[in-house]
């Protein structure tokens, strides 16, 4: 299961490395007790809490199938005529429900709050369902999926995601509320300031971000650190002892904060 979160959460980095939000989380130690983290580090139903809802349990689901592809587990596997002449989805439904009874244990209550993330993680069920679908069915071969592709879809889902707390938003066209169908991410609160340090919302802040080296990278860095105010300044650092092929120092751009020069003023 961590396996499947950690998947899930290499994903986020990379879909979001060159945004505000870059899927860092204020205390990223507690990894460690995955997948209870979303709990601890981002306690408010926003987006990206959403998502991460989402794109994890994704990640699960994409494990536990690759454990059935390399014969780990032998409950999930096909019967073989069956699989030569129209594909294998019997090991997809072994590995949702796999999925969904790993993640029951998660929190417990009749709470809205386990309502919605509840929600979110089958929207990431659904779209790696229907990729799977859409790419393996009547396929011999394992590789036919591609959790990228998973991972990309489920972050168009972020950037559509309904707020419950909008009525206006959760209309169809017909003006008839919209039922969760399980294929738009939900959240309620707002996303905080994430170029801020906050602990209550599980922000890190943008200050001290470290940028690559290569100018593209850079550039996007330097357009980030504006927006939230910060500049870029370039830093020499030390290289790890244990680092043999490293350079003694090496240079990195990070983002800090702007010196204000107060002019002098006479004390007479």
């Amino acid at each position: 299961m961590r396996a499947g979160v950690n998947r899930g959460l290499k994903e986020c980095r990379r879909l979001f490395k060159d945004e505000v939000w870059d899927c860092s989380f204020y205390n990223e130690s507690v990894t460690g007790e995955l997948p209870d983290f979303i709990l601890t580090t981002l306690p408010y139903a926003n987006k990206e809490t959403a998502f991460l809802h989402a794109i994890t349990t994704a990640g699960i689901l994409q494990e536990i199938l690759s454990k059935c592809d390399a014969n780990k587990i032998t409950e999930c596997s096909c019967n073989k005529k069956r699989r030569q002449s129209r594909g294998c989805s019997e090991k997809l439904l072994f590995a949702e429900k796999m999925t969904l009874s790993l993640l029951a244990t998660e929190r417990q209550g009749n709470d809205e709050r386990r309502t919605i993330d509840k929600d979110n993680k089958k929207v990431g069920i659904q779209v790696f369902k229907m990729n799977y679908n859409r790419n393996c069915l009547g396929r011999v071969t394992r590789n036919c999926y591609n959790f990228q592709d998973v991972a990309n879809e489920l972050k168009n889902k972020y950037h559509s995601a309904i707020n419950k707390t909008n009525k206006a938003q959760q209309l169809d066209i017909g003006g008839v509320f919209q039922r969760n169908n399980m294929q738009e991410l939900t959240y309620w609160d707002p996303s905080p300031d994430y170029c801020v340090h906050d602990v209550t919302t599980g922000s890190p802040g943008l200050k001290g971000r470290v940028c690559g080296n290569d100018g593209t990278k850079t550039r996007q860095c330097r357009l980030l650190c504006k927006k939230c105010g910060l500049k870029l300044r370039r830093e020499q650092r030390m290289s790890p002892d244990n680092c043999r092929d490293c350079p003694e120092k090496y240079t990195v751009a990070v983002c800090m904060e702007k010196k204000t020069v107060h002019p002098f003023k006479s004390l007479n």
